[in-house]
């Protein structure tokens, strides 16, 4: 017969181990598994920022190609804008003198103004270029401040147009003025000359031979300035891009000019706090408004 244990022992719970366990260093199989995928994800990470750095270098070299194509065809503009009214100005010029020089008796007046006229329309078109582009230096390096003055801008407007005159005969445009009587304000003069210029310039390249209307308006805070011609027009998807710089509407290429006349019109318009657009369709020519406050503006200009 087998004893029973003692009471005491039977009724004790059985009391747990509480040595503590040392823990499993991971296997080697283990570690070379999580250094294979660091690896992996150091390498995918490696490869997505390469292709990331050859986007942005194919995009750089693309960026690049086409400023250089812009330059090389700002260039070529240029040189064949101030060649065309040279020549001009040097066959005037030989006329005159071979003419003068070998007559026999008095050179008829008639001709010599004639060819005088060619010489001056010749000179003033290169002066113009020159002009455009020494504006457009100034402008974009931001060296031009604004000299606000008060003055009537109907009057100004008037003074543009008459000065203008031989130039509208020649491109064919008759031109009508309408103002609502004096509007006073305060602008940078020789700036809105030059404005003014352009805008009337761009009517008469884009639509010679079509009548040209100027009109100007006054109201209680601003004044506006509305240029509107009959001349080819404008597609919709090109009215921003007009007035960025060496830009014109795609359908007139064939007009002369550098492209920066418009671009110089929004700047100036930015720099006196206001703004210039464009209402157009192809084949019912263009209107474009200028709107000034009448207050000065009198920080320094900055210019895109």
């Amino acid at each position: 017969m087998i004893p029973s244990p003692p009471a005491a022992l039977a009724s004790s719970p059985l009391v747990p181990n509480d040595t503590p366990r040392e823990e499993e260093e991971p296997s080697a199989e283990t570690s070379a598994s999580d250094e294979i995928m660091r690896l992996r994800a150091e390498r995918r990470a490696l490869e997505e920022e390469r292709a990331r750095l050859a986007c942005e270098l194919e995009a750089a070299r693309a960026d690049a190609l086409q400023a250089e194509q812009r330059l090389e065809s700002v260039l070529n503009t240029v040189s064949h804008e101030l060649r065309t009214p040279l020549q001009a100005l040097h066959i005037c010029l030989e006329l005159l003198h071979a003419r003068i020089r070998g007559a026999a008796d008095e050179v008829p007046q008639a001709w010599v103004l004639s060819h005088l006229e060619k010489a001056k329309r010749s000179s003033n078109r290169m002066t113009r270029l020159v002009r455009a582009l020494l504006d457009a230096s100034r402008l974009h390096a931001g060296r031009i401040e604004i000299r606000p003055e008060r003055f009537d801008l109907s009057s100004l407007v008037a003074d543009v147009l008459s000065a203008a005159r031989d130039e509208l005969a020649w491109a064919r445009c008759p031109c009508t003025f309408s103002s609502h009587g004096k509007v006073f304000g305060q602008w940078d003069r020789p700036l809105l000359e030059l404005v003014i210029h352009n805008l009337l310039s761009n009517a008469m390249k884009y639509g010679a031979g079509q009548p040209v209307h100027v009109e100007v308006e006054g109201f209680e805070t601003s004044a506006r300035i509305t240029v509107k011609d009959h001349g080819l027009g404008i597609p919709i998807e090109d009215h921003a891009r007009i007035f960025q710089r060496f830009e014109r509407a795609h359908t007139m290429t064939h007009v002369a000019g550098f492209g920066l006349g418009l671009w110089i019109v929004k700047q100036v318009a930015a720099a006196m706090h206001g703004t210039v657009t464009v209402a157009s369709r192809p084949g019912e020519g263009a209107t474009f408004v200028l709107s000034l406050p009448r207050g000065p503006a009198t920080v320094r200009a900055g210019f895109e």
